[in-house]
């Protein structure tokens, strides 16, 4: 893989990060505005980030930035 995808949180004060791609499912934490965190894919509407090591999920991708960095 050439670059990393990152995602930051904007338009809401806090973004629900769902268990499934899917807006019935459990919510598994809340996510600040401004909170960056790597895409590790997408699935339909939803993208799935990394929180930390222990903790991924899916978030409504209209309430995500992304941005592509490359390694030098």
């Amino acid at each position: 893989m050439l670059g990393t995808t990152y995602g930051t949180v904007v338009d809401t004060s806090s973004l629900r990060l769902r268990e499934n791609p899917d807006l019935t499912s459990k919510t598994l934490t809340l996510l600040a505005e401004g909170a960056q965190y790597t895409v590790a894919g997408e699935e339909g509407d939803f993208l799935k980030v990394a929180v930390d090591t222990d903790l991924e999920g899916y978030v409504y991708k209209d309430y995500m930035k992304t941005d592509v960095k490359f390694r030098e």
